[in-house]
Parts: structure tokens; sequence; C-alpha cells
């Protein structure tokens, strides 16, 4: 009993050589991945792969990576927030100075980079009482449902045009726009 001691004392399961596919098996645990699936990806044993990260250079090359990982998107954080005042810049330069053209390409990016960056659109919500005679009330309920109605038989994209009781068909549409939805 004393060999069989004596050579699991001595026996250590770590690499002894440290190469790549090592380096592979931290980086995939580094990037969040699951020891099963590491070694589902790789072709090897979950018992392997949880050798490879007990081993101590695994755990300080995890933190290594982990560290890198942190600062890169810091890093992105950085530049989202540099890019986002020339963005701002960019749509007050297209809001002050050229009202009657298009939104070009570089406005639209440069909403898309504010909203990347965390500023939301602004929404406006108006709130207030309006007194309508309980007639009127009833007839926009019924052309809400006919609109719903229509709205649910045809695909979005193309016109829908609800006519009201009180048009009687005279072509009216329901809300008094052209009826087209987006």
């Amino acid at each position: 009993m004393g060999d069989v001691s004596a050579a699991l004392e001595r026996y250590d399961p770590r690499p002894e050589r440290w190469s790549n596919r090592h380096d592979l098996v931290v980086l995939l645990k580094a990037t969040g991945h699951r020891n099963n699936e590491i070694a589902e990806k790789l072709d090897y044993s979950q018992a392997y792969v949880s050798l490879i990260l007990g081993d101590p250079r695994a755990k300080q090359k995890l933190e290594e990576y982990t560290q890198r990982l942190a600062d890169n998107a810091i890093d992105v954080r950085a530049k989202l927030d540099l890019l986002s005042a020339e963005a701002i810049e960019t749509a007050a330069h297209w809001m002050r100075e050229r009202k009657d053209q298009l939104a070009p390409v570089s406005l639209r990016s440069a909403f898309g980079i504010l909203d990347r960056a965390g500023y939301s659109k602004v929404e406006k919500h108006l709130v207030g009482h309006v007194e309508l005679p309980l007639d009127r009330l009833k007839a926009m309920e019924k052309q809400a449902g006919a609109a719903n109605r229509a709205l649910e038989e045809f695909d979005y994209g193309r016109e829908v045009v609800v006519e009201s009781e009180e048009d009687n068909g005279k072509g009216g549409t329901a809300g008094g726009g052209t009826g087209s939805t987006p």
C-alpha cells in the first residue's frame, strides 16, 4: 500500500508543457463558454477541460484574458462617448442648415451612434381632458374596431381604407388620414 501512496503523491495530472491548445481552452472559458461546451467544441473530455482550467497557469491566463476583454469593453464605451459628441454636432448641423434636404447616411449614422451611446429619443406624450358626446364616442369606438379588424386582415405596407357609418360610402378614412399602414 505504501508504493501506491507514494505514486499518488508524485502524480500530477496537470499538463507538463503548456501549448496553444491549452490557451484556447482558457480563452473559450474567458469568453463565457461552459466546460461542457469547450469539451464538445475541441473534442476533449469534460474531465480534461476541468484539469486544464484547474492548472495555476490557466488561472493566470484566465485573469489576463478577462482583464483584456474588460479593457476592450471600456475602450468601446469611451469611443462611443467621443463619437456621440461628434454625432450631436452632425445632427445639429443638418437640423440647422439643411432643413430642405432629405437626411443623408451621415445623419442616420449620427442618430445610430447616439442610440448606442445611451442617448434615447425624446418622446412627447400629450395628456389632456376631452369631452365628447356619447354618440360620437361610440362612433369612434366602432371606427377603431373596424380599423383593427382591417389591420388584422391585411399585410402591413398595403393601403387600408375604413369607411365609417357616418360617411355612408363617401370613401372617407378612419382618422381622416390616408389610411396607409406603416
